[in-house]
């Protein structure tokens, strides 16, 4: 019987004084299943929480292409949870291992999955852009191109894929489609190119939208914070690539594409859950916010924000402050005034009617004014008293 350390027995000859250990070596087993599981949770958490505000909304286009990301995307994870005793080095690994059901599943199945997921994910979240953002024209045409580049970066790749990665006509699964699998490496590597740049296309097309939006302050970083989840997806492209490059040169192609692997994975999971974090926000904001719970949670937090800062502000005005806003603590009232803030916005949460909002515009007001004997010229920090009212209504997403 050959001895363990043979390198015949299995698929890589171990560094100088390392010998191979197929009983319990160092393994990335544990963590792999560990990360795939928690990114399974939180994106079949976040689509259900989509598809959850949607019921009630109406169903889009988009919310097609995100199922059929999910169900490829989550269809790749648990097959390559199957194949988690494989995440050691090569030297560890039996050469009996190495059959026609790994290379179907590692090699082929799990990579046709990942591109399609990717590419109905990135598709989905520009089918949302086109659906919020239709004011100008250009936009509209410069989505159509970003819905285009998408079909360019992943499509041909499947092609490719079948090309190297499964047995041509009369071939069997052997090691002559292992061998002329790695050819496909190149592939990979210009299509995580391609992935990038559309990722930093995907990021950055709303933000300048996002800027000219009539929200206050607080509630317009609030809507860039969650399209800016976006950079996740991005920083998972890059670190595939990295990996992808990496593999070329690696001495230990197999941890290496392990590596790769669970990049790959979090790329998929993390670019479902960004697509997916629009929907659950309204979720959230229609379904948690209103709830009891919340509602006593934001009094208890409102209370003891009060009691602390009691000493420190402003007395408020015995006439009352009907239809009056606060800001840095400072409070005026005076029902009687009719001075308003120049092109002053502010949105209002309607906890009666979650689905609707209020947005004030107050339109003019004097360089300096005087309320009950104090000056005051609208500066920051003041209370300002809410002028016309009219109701805006969200397009859900």
């Amino acid at each position: 019987m050959a001895s363990s350390d043979s390198p015949m027995f299995f698929m890589g000859q171990p560094p100088p004084g390392v010998k191979s250990n197929p009983i319990d070596p160092p393994s990335l087993e544990a963590l792999s299943q560990a990360l795939f599981s928690i990114l399974l949770a939180i994106n079949i958490s976040f689509v259900l929480c989509r598809l959850a505000f949607k019921i009630t909304s109406g169903f889009t286009i988009d919310d097609v292409f995100i199922i059929l990301a999910s169900l490829l995307g989550n269809a790749q994870t648990i097959l390559i949870l199957t194949l988690t005793r494989w995440a050691r080095h090569g030297w560890d690994i039996p050469m009996t291992w190495f059959d026609a059901t790994y290379m179907k599943k590692m090699l082929y199945a799990q990579t046709m999955l990942a591109y399609g997921s990717l590419l109905f994910t990135k598709i989905s979240i520009l089918l949302l852009y086109l659906r919020i953002f239709t004011i100008k024209r250009i936009i509209r045409q410069i989505i159509y191109f970003g819905i285009v580049w998408s079909v360019l970066t992943y499509s041909p790749f499947v092609v490719t894929a079948s090309w190297y990665c499964a047995p041509h006509v009369g071939e069997e699964w052997n090691m002559t489609v292992a061998l002329r699998c790695r050819h496909f490496d190149y592939w990979q590597i210009a299509s995580s190119a391609m992935a990038i740049m559309l990722d930093v296309f995907i990021l950055v097309l709303p933000m300048p939208l996002l800027r000219e939006l009539q929200l206050s302050k607080s509630k317009k970083m609030g809507v860039i914070v969650v399209f800016s989840t976006a950079s996740f997806a991005l920083i998972c492209a890059i670190l595939t690539m990295v990996y992808r490059i990496k593999l070329r040169k690696s001495e230990d192609p197999f941890w290496t594409t392990w590596e790769a692997t669970i990049t790959n994975i979090a790329e998929n999971n993390v670019a479902i859950i960004v697509a997916c974090v629009p929907g659950t926000f309204s979720f959230c904001k229609k379904f948690i916010v209103p709830s009891r719970l919340s509602m006593n949670l934001k009094s208890l937090i409102s209370r003891t924000t009060t009691s602390n800062s009691k000493n420190s502000a402003p007395r408020k005005d015995s006439a009352g402050s009907s239809g009056m806003t606060s800001y840095g603590g400072s409070s005026y009232s005076s029902p009687r005034s009719t001075e308003f803030s120049k092109g002053y916005e502010e949105l209002k949460y309607d906890p009666e009617n979650p689905t609707r909002e209020t947005v004030t515009d107050v339109r003019s007001l004097p360089k300096v004014a005087t309320r009950n004997g104090l000056e005051w010229n609208g500066g920051r920090g003041t209370t300002r008293e809410l002028g016309i009212e009219q109701r805006y209504t969200h397009i859900p997403i």
